[in-house]
């Protein structure tokens, strides 16, 4: 396209971590782009830093503990960008060679318009309206010497980049500045600027509007501002706590569980997406022989009523393996494509059957290569290290994490050994066979990469994973629960799930006649114990926190053999109510124009071609939320006009090559 664009590591500051450790450069920023006629452009950067961290709301000192091991290096891993310049009045080119130069060595008044992002920093102010109900504006390009830039309430950070990368603020505004001093009436003169407003919380922030507004500078230097309606929007809301208070428990249907153990105790059955439909379905060994119960859930009830849990009849797993589920065999999904295999871990000959898309199995497939560990050992665990979507081998010791790549289909590479810190501060110092405490495996931070988390009655760390067999310094999270009393807690209680689908793990604690669920907010701290009736159970009773319904929120599913549970075998609650929260579901521009977005689980449409006879030639293993309905409305006309949408063979391919997308 005859431009050319520059990304150079010379934007960052001397100082800065990356300069005097290259190795923790995880991408490069663009900072200049040029086409052949000398039309350039230059975008700036803000370094992260520590300004207002160690404050609360109010501006006062607070001490946060989860900021605790954090370190310079940490908080200025991150770049936002400031300023984006462009309308060059000289070409970045040689008059007469026509060679380009580079275009950040352009004079500054060489710059015509200019873009910049304020976070706050104190780039622009307004006065009270005045009787007219007028508002007056000044700004600037530069921040006001002294002005720090506020923090957000619900700073994360990511851990991908294989160091840590923490995002502290929050765009406020956009500012559109001319420079035009013979034209107009300054230097730097503001002629448009577009505003955010969030609804903030320490979970999640989210855009809840956007103004744009012009301005015209007066005698005495502010700028007269006039604003267009602002476009708001809506999202669907996680259940406050009193709607949680009245959430239902309710019974499947004893039909639906025909053919199966009475009271699933978790010793006869397993939970399981055989088939890479994206919704977990029930697996059961009965007299040598393999049986699958399909999850119907997401299909919509015929006589109009609201979701419902439903199962099909009981099938028969034709062609299984000659391997008993009660063996030491594992069902792993080793490519990374949605496809199940079996994984046979012991006897003279390991290797793995593969699940074909027509419900068979491929004949047993030795491993090209194996390491010499026993799959038995308590601290030997299958976690992805690397974020490839492959599950590798960590086995914990006391002072070095030993851990083997996946190779997908050809087996587990050569040992690899990260020795761990002598301090637990700076990294974990965990097995997971020690009874005294409570280790998960689980994302906190809501990276999607698997931490080493402790959770005690009073206090929640996690070390945040690395990549490569190598965790971060510890952090250690705010407001810990106290999940009981000393003498009565029981860490078997204990459940972990992402409840509203926000990325991050949070913590449910089984009560004597209640759950006690605690948000987690962004891997930073913990909201307050909200309450949600549950019955007593007996200890017998499997309980779990699964996705139940296929919308990719939590339901928490118990079940007992016991005769008393005869008349009805599961019992759940749907955490989130029947909604998937975060979703964006409505806009206004408050010009007569009203949109309205209806959203479905893929799991819908997938179940309903194949129950139509149209099954899909390819799918995704796990449940997607896609757009169903948009229905727009014009106040002014009167009108209402609604699309539909429906979606078919939805494709997911896994890594490398990942490609994910759908069929209209």
């Amino acid at each position: 396209d005859n431009n050319s664009r520059i990304f150079d590591p010379a934007e960052i500051d001397s100082d800065a971590p990356a300069k005097s450790q290259p190795q923790r450069i995880f991408s490069w920023l663009i900072c200049a782009s040029y086409d052949d006629r000398g039309n350039a452009l230059v975008y700036e950067y803000a370094q992260e830093d520590t300004h207002r961290i160690f404050e609360n709301s109010d501006g006062n000192p607070q001490a946060k503990a989860h900021e605790r091991n954090r370190n310079d290096a940490g908080h200025a891993a991150n770049r936002y960008l400031k300023r984006i310049k462009y309308g060059n009045r000289t070409p970045n080119r040689d008059p007469a060679t026509w060679q380009a130069t580079d275009p950040r060595q352009l004079a500054t008044d060489t710059w015509m318009f200019e873009v910049v992002f304020d976070y706050g920093e104190g780039h622009y102010t307004e006065d009270a309206p005045d009787a007219e109900r007028r508002i007056f504006a000044q700004a600037q390009t530069e921040a006001p010497d002294g002005s720090h830039w506020p923090v957000r309430p619900d700073p994360f950070s990511s851990y991908r980049a294989g160091f840590e990368v923490r995002t502290y603020r929050l765009c406020r505004r956009v500012l559109m500045l001319h420079h035009f001093p013979d034209e107009l009436t300054g230097v730097d003169y503001l002629v448009r600027s577009t505003e955010f407003a969030y609804a903030e919380s320490p979970i999640a922030s989210f855009i809840t509007s956007i103004t744009q507004s012009g301005y015209v500078q007066t005698a005495d230097g502010k700028y007269l501002k006039k604003s267009l309606p602002p476009l708001v929007f809506e999202y669907s809301k996680v259940p406050t706590s009193a709607e949680l208070a009245q959430l239902p428990v309710q019974t499947v249907n004893p039909i639906s569980l025909e053919n199966l153990p009475i009271g699933l105790d978790g010793s006869m059955y397993q939970w399981v997406d055989l088939d890479g439909e994206g919704i977990s379905g029930i697996l059961t060994e009965q007299a040598d022989g393999w049986f699958y119960k399909r999850n119907l859930s997401p299909l919509p009830p015929t006589n109009g009523e609201s979701a419902k849990v439903q199962f099909g009849a009981l099938e028969l797993v034709a062609g299984r393996p000659a391997t008993s589920l009660g063996g030491h065999a594992q069902l792993l999904d080793l490519a990374g494509d949605g496809q199940v295999d079996l994984v046979q871990m012991d006897g003279p000959v390991r290797g793995f059957y593969e699940r074909t898309a027509e419900a068979g199995w491929v004949t047993f497939r030795p491993f090209a290569t194996w390491p010499n560990v026993d799959t038995r050992d308590p601290n030997l665990k299958f976690v992805d290290l690397d974020g490839d979507g492959h599950a590798d081998i960590l086995i914990a010791e006391d002072d070095v994490f030993t851990w083997h790549a996946s190779m997908a289909e050809e087996g587990f590479g050569p040992a690899q050994r990260v020795t761990q810190p002598l301090d637990e501060e700076k990294g974990p110092r965990l097995v997971f066979a020690d009874g005294t405490q409570s280790i998960y495996l689980s994302d906190m931070s809501g990276d999607g990469l698997t931490d080493l988390a402790r959770i005690r009655n009073g206090e929640v760390c996690y070390w945040p994973n690395l990549g490569y067999g190598r965790f971060g310094a510890k952090v250690t999270m705010d407001n810990a629960p106290w999940f009981d009393h000393p003498d009565q807690f029981n860490q078997q209680r204990i459940r972990l799930a992402d409840v509203d689908g926000s990325g991050t793990t949070d913590i449910l604690y089984l009560g004597r006649n209640r759950v006690d669920l605690y948000r987690n907010q962004s891997g930073n701290g913990w909201g307050g114990a909200e309450a949600i009736p549950f019955p007593q159970v007996d200890n017998l009773a499997a309980v779990m926190a699964l996705d139940l319904l296929g919308n990719g929120t939590a339901c928490l599913v118990w079940s007992s053999p016991l005769p008393g549970a005869a008349s009805c075998p599961m019992r759940y609650i749907d955490l989130m109510n029947g909604c998937k929260p975060h979703l964006l579901v409505k806009s206004v521009n408050n010009l007569g124009a009203e949109t309205r977005v209806a959203y479905a689980p893929s799991t819908k449409f997938y179940l309903q071609d194949k129950f139509a006879g149209n099954p899909w030639i390819t799918r995704l293993p796990f449940p997607v939320h896609v757009i169903e309905r948009v229905e727009s409305y014009d106040h002014i006309s009167r009108n209402r006009f609604v699309t539909r949408y429906a979606y078919h063979h939805g494709i997911y391919s896994g890594w490398p090559t990942v490609r994910r997308g759908m069929n209209g």
